[in-house]
């Protein structure tokens, strides 16, 4: 996912990618990414993952003349928590305070006792 962002003086290009934590990203898509940020004549970009990034990708991000900031996983979630941003999952999830009543319970289920 890729996003410009032109408020200020300088656009800026913002990319991120949805890994299991142990997942990384090598200095392929950073240098893709790069490009991107040329192609769009953007001067700084951040790159963030829920995975991490290998070492050839931190050092290509720290030699590159474009101004690039990489966010792994672990950065990510204490920016979050720092922030207090929260994050909702994508899939739809049945919230543990349903308001289900009695007659539209799945067939087979014990009925609940009075309180």
């Amino acid at each position: 996912m890729e996003s410009r962002d032109t408020d200020g003086p300088q656009p800026r290009l913002r990319a991120g990618q949805a890994f299991a934590p142990e997942a990384t990203v090598g200095r392929p898509e950073v240098q893709g990414f790069v490009g991107a940020l040329h192609g769009n004549r953007a001067s700084q970009g951040v790159f963030n993952t829920t995975g991490r990034f290998s070492g050839g990708a931190q050092q290509f991000a720290d030699t590159v003349a474009t101004r690039v900031v990489l966010i792994d996983g672990a950065r990510l979630t204490r920016l979050m928590i720092r922030y207090r941003v929260e994050s909702r999952s994508s899939r739809p999830t049945r919230s543990s305070r349903s308001t289900r009543t009695s007659s539209s319970r799945p067939a087979g289920a014990p009925a609940r006792a009075p309180s």
